[in-house]
C-alpha cells in the first residue's frame, strides 16, 4: 500500500468494499472491509500483537 510505511506499526481499514478472500493489503495494512452490506463476508482481524500481519489471523462470516 502506498504512503504507509512498512516499518510502521499495524493499521486496520475499512470501507473499501474488498471481495474474495481476505488477505493483508501489506505487511502492515489491512482491511476489513468484505462488503457484508452487499452480501459479502463480516471480517474481522484477530490481532495478537504482531508487527506482521498474517491472512490466517482473518476470521469471516458470510458468502463472498
Amino acid at each position: 500500500m502506498s504512503g504507509y510505511p512498512v516499518d510502521a506499526p499495524p493499521v486496520l481499514v475499512g470501507h473499501y468494499w474488498l471481495t474474495g478472500t481476505p488477505v493483508p493489503l501489506s505487511v502492515n495494512v489491512a482491511c476489513t472491509d468484505y462488503s457484508v452490506a452487499k452480501n459479502g463476508k463480516l471480517v474481522a482481524y484477530r490481532w495478537d500483537g504482531e508487527t506482521a500481519l498474517s491472512a490466517q489471523k482473518f476470521h469471516w462470516v458470510g458468502k463472498g
